[in-house]
């Protein structure tokens, strides 16, 4: 439910001056955050409110929204910061934008579409229209983009592979199936991932079976299987 004194800013478009301010507060918090610095979260939201004719607890929010993008992403997010469960899809294309823009990345936004989609599949059916199927496309239309990214190490990717020797590194079972080569599937991940400033070293890797690759990047418990292989693999540094 809506705090009664955020109602009205509920109904006052957000301009983009105010998201681009809050992504980059955001940017700076984690900054400060992985500095160390502690107690500061309620100073940023006031100094965002005496800009903007808006309450800090509407900044906070804000934040929150932020999170929800990065975490659909695949992306770190403040821990003090939960994902709000529900983002406006415009809200979400425009805060995914900026945030690929200060990241000089060129790709088109994709987490926005994610969460709607999850978003609407999460409503219970009473609360919809009951709809035929889709009907969907035969031929998908074909597009073109582009997109940052990272040279990776072939050499990293071996040593962390040989590490594993075939079981998953997070959840410790077996490779979940065999290559057409016969050789144990596995994915090297970036436990701080290279868009947000991690090392390509084998201290910040890890082998994963796809379950659980898509675990680090989406799940609701992923620090906390983060801080587990942190502490059961030797050689792994948090960043």
């Amino acid at each position: 439910m809506t705090p009664p004194e955020l109602k009205d800013e509920v109904r006052k478009a957000w301009t983009d001056e105010e998201l681009r301010a809050s992504v980059v507060a955001y940017r700076d918090m984690q900054r400060r955050l992985d500095a160390g610095e502690r107690r500061f979260m309620k100073s940023v939201y006031l100094d965002l409110s005496r800009r903007f004719e808006r309450t800090p607890s509407s900044f906070e929010l804000r934040m929150q929204n932020i999170s929800a993008v990065l975490a659909a992403m695949g992306r770190r997010w403040i821990e003090g910061l939960k994902p709000a469960k529900h983002v406006g899809a415009g809200v979400a294309l425009r805060l995914e934008a900026l945030i690929n823009e200060l990241d000089g990345n060129p790709a088109p936004p994709t987490a926005s579409e994610r969460l709607e989609v999850l978003e609407l599949a999460a409503k219970p059916v009473k609360a919809r229209k009951e709809t035929p199927p889709p009907e969907g496309a035969a031929q998908p239309t074909r597009s073109t983009t582009t997109s940052l990214s990272f040279a990776r190490s072939k050499d990293v990717k071996v040593w962390v592979l040989r590490r594993a020797a075939g079981r998953c590194e997070c959840c410790a079972e077996p490779a979940p199936f065999q290559t057409v080569q016969g050789l144990p599937f596995l994915e090297v991940h970036h436990l701080r991932t290279l868009a947000d400033g991690g090392s390509d070293r084998v201290s910040n890797a890890v082998a994963l079976c796809p379950n659980c690759h898509r675990r680090l990047h989406f799940g609701q418990d992923a620090e906390a299987c983060k801080a587990q292989m942190y502490a059961s693999i030797p050689g792994l540094i948090r960043e």
